[in-house]
């Protein structure tokens, strides 16, 4: 996943907050799909996994503490 895109997103919305979970996710996704090629399916699907639970995680904890100051 790209954290610029992340962080672009709330430049573009020109809002004063992160987009929820639910699209940190998707783009975490799509990402994946995107580049499905480059795994198995046994890696693919495990990967696909531990990426929701890290990054649902991740994004409970930190989002507070990301500025919001983006260019």
């Amino acid at each position: 996943m790209r954290w610029s895109n992340y962080f672009g997103k709330l430049q573009d919305g020109k809002k004063d907050r992160f987009p929820g979970k639910e699209e940190f996710i998707a783009d975490f996704e799509w990402y994946m799909h995107r580049h499905r090629e480059s795994f198995t399916q046994e890696q693919f699907d495990r990967r696909l996994e531990y990426g929701h639970d890290v990054l649902n995680n991740y994004y409970d904890k930190y989002i507070h503490s990301f500025n919001k100051i983006v260019a």
